[in-house]
């Protein structure tokens, strides 16, 4: 076996190659982003749903939006769901089948 010439195994990135190649990464995020939004979004409105607190699909909505805000997000989408189900039953054992859902 000979030397391998390890500058030719390595092609020589140009401003416009490294671009098209941060954008395509972003563009797979971005889908990534969305794909989980939805899923939340989704999984929010059926458990919603089934303990019937006020307003689902706007809260479900809501999460599946602040879904994307890191750290801060998930807690400000449970926020109104956990609101709603205090002032709609006033006890508090439906907000905690909110705050088990979020688990």
């Amino acid at each position: 076996m000979g030397r391998r010439n390890w500058a030719n195994d390595n092609p020589i990135v140009t401003p416009r190659n490294h671009f098209r190649i941060t954008a395509s990464a972003l563009g797979h995020w971005a889908v990534a982003q969305l794909q989980d939004s939805l899923a939340v979004g989704l999984i929010w409105l059926i458990g919603l749903w089934i303990i019937r607190v006020p307003w689902a699909p706007l809260w479900a909505a809501l999460a599946a939006v602040l879904q994307i805000v890191p750290h801060f997000g998930p807690i400000l989408g449970l926020l109104g769901p956990v609101l709603a189900s205090a002032l709609r039953w006033k006890d508090w054992q439906h907000p905690l089948y909110v705050l088990i859902l979020m688990r």
